[in-house]
């Protein structure tokens, strides 16, 4: 109970920087299908150097739209720059995962939350921009040291459109490039399955689902 406080009490200091938290209580048994990657995330997470924080970027091409010369207000370009600077200087590993709307990329970070014990601190650029001059950075900044006095932070980061993104954003991603695709019969049936039995459904009949995704089928 005493750590369950401090806990909360860690999360609520967070929070008020601008840095909401994951409160969600998912492991890897929720999420079914995309076998490869919960392989890969536990070599991750059980390696040597292995992160004990999850920053989770959601939707980063919208994030950083404006960071290769649309902002006017150069205020997104140099946010940019200082999450570039801060991956690299303190060798943060990040995981770039793209594809399809609704196939798990960001249910897969919140589950790993759950799987390894770890912290998901939610980092949307965006929010954290201010009205005034300057102000948008030093709320980054102030962002950026909270999650390294957590602890070893790993980023997590979605993308739908890799065209939005700069080579220089791309190339922090040292775990990889990870292409969400539709899920195929055997991996949908799984997801039917899940959701069954977590709301008791009796009546268990599949519509034709083909190119649904698990979004799709938890709304179905």
């Amino acid at each position: 109970l005493v750590i369950d406080r401090l806990l909360e009490k860690q999360r609520k200091s967070i929070e008020q920087i601008g840095l909401p938290m994951w409160r969600g209580k998912e492991t890897f048994k929720d999420v079914k299908g995309i076998e490869e990657v919960k392989k890969f995330l536990h070599l991750v997470f059980k390696g040597r150097s292995a992160p004990n924080v999850i920053v989770f970027m959601d939707e980063t091409d919208k994030q950083l739209a404006g960071a290769q010369g649309g902002d006017a207000s150069g205020v997104t370009q140099e946010m940019n720059g200082m999450m570039l600077s801060w991956m690299a200087d303190n060798d943060i590993p990040g995981l770039n995962m793209v594809g399809f709307p609704g196939c798990s990329k960001s249910y897969i970070t919140k589950a790993a939350g759950g799987e390894f014990d770890a912290p998901v601190v939610i980092l949307n650029i965006s929010n954290l921009k201010g009205m005034y001059v300057g102000q948008s950075t030093q709320r980054l900044d102030n962002a950026l040291k909270a999650i390294l006095a957590m602890g070893r932070p790993i980023v997590m980061a979605t993308c739908n459109k890799m065209a939005n993104m700069s080579a220089e954003w791309l190339s922090r991603f040292q775990l990889g490039i990870w292409f969400f695709d539709l899920f195929d019969k055997e991996e949908r049936n799984a997801v039917w399955q899940y959701y069954f039995d977590k709301y008791k459904l009796d009546q268990r009949t599949i519509p034709p689902d083909e190119g649904w995704t698990p979004r799709e089928i938890m709304s179905c």
